[in-house]
């Protein structure tokens, strides 16, 4: 299907831009807030993990949303190795045929960058994406009144 991609439902709740007559009453509603990262990552992984689950919107992110955020922090881990490596090397190097070359850890580090951007913008992590979320309600642990609340 061509043309924009559809903005998640729960996003247009935090906007303020949700209507219900353009709404799907079948959309399916993801369950379990996001927080443990997979058990195969290392320390720099969980690192980079615990930061964006500490700096992410509470109850942004879902269960189902933890293959964009393996991605995102496999990518941002992997972009810094090859960064390091540019650094270390220089961006050219000598081929086996006495050439000067573009160093490949900077063609990698392009692509990672791009999958981690990628999976950023779709989880809100970057300034424009951020720019279209906007929290309308508190949340209860924000308020101490919010266990008084009436819903009607």
């Amino acid at each position: 299907m061509a043309g924009r991609t559809p903005k998640p439902t729960h996003l247009k709740l935090l906007q303020g831009t949700h209507r219900k007559d353009r709404a799907n009453p079948a959309e399916p509603k993801p369950k379990g807030d996001l927080v443990d990262p997979p058990a195969y990552f290392g320390e720099e992984e969980r690192k980079v993990w615990d930061y964006a689950m500490t700096h992410a919107p509470r109850g942004l992110l879902k269960m189902i949303d933890s293959s964009h955020m393996e991605v995102w922090v496999n990518s941002l881990v992997a972009y810094r190795l090859a960064g390091m490596e540019v650094k270390n090397s220089g961006q050219t190097i000598s081929a086996a045929n006495g050439a000067t070359v573009i160093n490949p850890a900077m063609s990698i580090q392009n692509k990672l960058a791009t999958l981690m951007m990628r999976a950023a913008t779709d989880m809100g992590f970057t300034p424009s994406s951020r720019s279209r979320i906007v929290l309308t309600e508190e949340t209860p642990l924000d308020n101490p009144f919010a266990k008084f609340k009436v819903d009607y």
